[in-house]
C-alpha cells in the first residue's frame, strides 16, 4: 500500500511539475509574441523611407540593445519649405522606455506643426511630458529646423549629449550647443534657440550616447574622437553611407561585446 501511495504521489508530483512547466512556457511564448508586436509597432513609428531633396541628403538609424528601445528620431516637412528633425533618448531601457519613447515622439511631432521656434517647441513638449510622466521618466533630445531656401538651421537641445556639424572646407567640427534640461522633469523650463548658416559640404551628425559609450572587450569606450574620425572619413558620401559606417565602426570596435544601450545616428548633408 505504501509503495502504491508513493507511486501515486510521484505521478501527481510529475504531473504538477509538467503542468507548471507548460504554463510557464505558454506565458513565455505569449510575452515573447507581445514583445515582438511591440518591436514591430516601434519600427513602424521610425521613418525608414527617406525622401531625396534637391540639396540635402538625410538618413537616420536606430539599433536597439533589447527587443524594443528608448531612442527615436524623425523628420518633418514644414511650411513653406523647411525640414524639421529630432533625435532623442528616453531614460531606461526595454518596454517602459519604448512606451515613453512613443509618447515623446508623438508630442514632438504634434508641436512641430504648431511652432517653428525650436525652444518654444521644447517648452510646450516639456510641460506636456511632465504631466504624463508619473514614474520619473524623462527624455533628452536635439531638435532643429532647416530653411531649405536660405540653408539656415535653427536648433535647440534638451539635455542631450553634444551634437556637431562638420565643415570639410575648413576641417572644423562646430559644436551645436544650447542650454536646457531633459524633457519631463519639471514644469515651465526655458530652452534656447541658436542658428547657423549651412554651407555646401556641411555634415550635421547627431547621435545618442549609446554610440560614444559603447565598450570593447578591453572595457574601452568608443568615444567622441573615434566618432569624429569616422565622420571625416565618410563626409563626402551620402547620409545613409555615413550613418551605416558609424554604426558598423562601433560594432567592429565592440569586438563581440554585447550592446548595452540603444544606438541612434542621424545625419544631414548639404550638397
Amino acid at each position: 500500500m505504501i509503495k502504491t501511495l508513493q507511486t501515486i504521489a510521484n505521478q501527481v508530483g510529475n504531473a504538477y511539475e509538467s503542468n507548471k512547466n507548460y504554463i510557464e512556457r505558454i506565458e513565455h511564448e505569449k510575452l515573447t509574441k507581445e514583445l515582438e508586436i511591440m518591436r514591430m509597432l516601434q519600427n513602424s513609428l521610425l521613418m525608414s523611407n527617406f525622401k531625396a531633396y534637391k540639396n540635402i541628403s538625410i538618413f537616420a538609424r536606430m539599433k536597439s540593445a533589447e527587443i524594443v528601445g528608448g531612442d527615436f528620431y524623425d523628420f518633418y516637412e514644414l511650411p513653406p519649405n523647411k525640414l524639421g528633425f529630432v533625435i532623442g533618448d528616453v531614460s531606461g531601457k526595454g518596454l517602459p522606455a519604448s512606451l515613453f519613447m512613443a509618447i515623446s515622439r508623438s508630442v514632438i511631432k504634434a508641436y512641430s506643426y504648431y511652432t517653428q521656434h525650436p525652444h518654444e517647441l521644447l517648452e510646450y513638449a516639456n510641460n506636456m511630458l511632465v504631466e504624463d510622466s508619473h514614474v520619473g521618466m524623462f527624455a533628452t533630445l536635439f531638435y532643429g529646423i532647416i530653411d531649405m531656401d536660405t540653408m539656415e538651421m535653427s536648433y535647440s537641445n534638451a539635455g542631450h549629449n553634444q551634437q556637431y556639424l562638420y565643415r570639410p572646407t575648413e576641417n572644423q567640427f562646430i559644436l551645436l550647443g544650447t542650454r536646457g534640461i531633459p524633457l519631463g522633469i519639471s514644469m515651465s523650463e526655458s530652452y534656447e534657440t541658436r542658428k547657423i548658416q549651412l554651407k555646401s559640404g556641411d555634415v550635421m551628425f547627431a547621435f545618442t550616447d549609446g554610440v560614444t559609450e559603447a565598450v570593447n572587450d578591453q572595457g574601452l569606450e568608443f568615444e567622441l574622437d573615434r566618432l569624429k574620425h569616422v565622420v571625416k572619413q565618410y563626409a563626402s558620401t551620402n547620409s545613409a553611407t555615413l550613418v551605416n559606417s558609424i554604426i558598423r565602426s562601433v560594432d567592429e570596435w565592440a569586438n563581440g561585446v554585447a550592446q548595452w544601450d540603444d544606438m541612434t545616428v542621424l545625419s544631414i548633408r548639404i550638397a
